[in-house]
């Protein structure tokens, strides 16, 4: 028993994308006021997303540091908090952070 070959999986998935973008652009074009709708509700979810990965990174972060302060390990300490708020500070930077990161690596390169 033979199943579907690679190349048609494939076809009927670039036609599959196809379709599905240009029903969405065409509902965009046919009703701007429900691309509007859905802007405003998927930044809404993204915001929500966003709060909740800042509290699950301070929690992952927290049990990260339970072995550090059992142990009294004052460098592990520090280089923990050093980690923490740099990717911290690289994920959920707001818009005056990120210029800032900008301006500096593009400095650089």
């Amino acid at each position: 028993m033979s199943g579907p070959s690679l190349k048609q999986a494939i076809a009927w998935t670039l036609v599959a994308t196809l379709l599905v973008t240009a029903a969405a652009a065409g509902l965009s074009l046919a009703a701007p006021e429900l691309a509007l709708a859905a802007s405003d509700t998927s930044q809404k979810v993204g915001e929500e997303a966003r709060g909740w990965l800042t509290v699950l990174f301070l929690v992952v972060a927290g049990f990260a540091a339970l072995p550090v302060i059992g142990r009294l390990d004052v460098g592990r300490g520090f280089a923990l908090a050093a980690l923490v708020l740099i990717l911290g500070g690289l994920a959920f930077s707001q818009g005056a952070v990120r210029s800032a990161i900008h301006s500096i690596w593009s400095s650089i390169g």
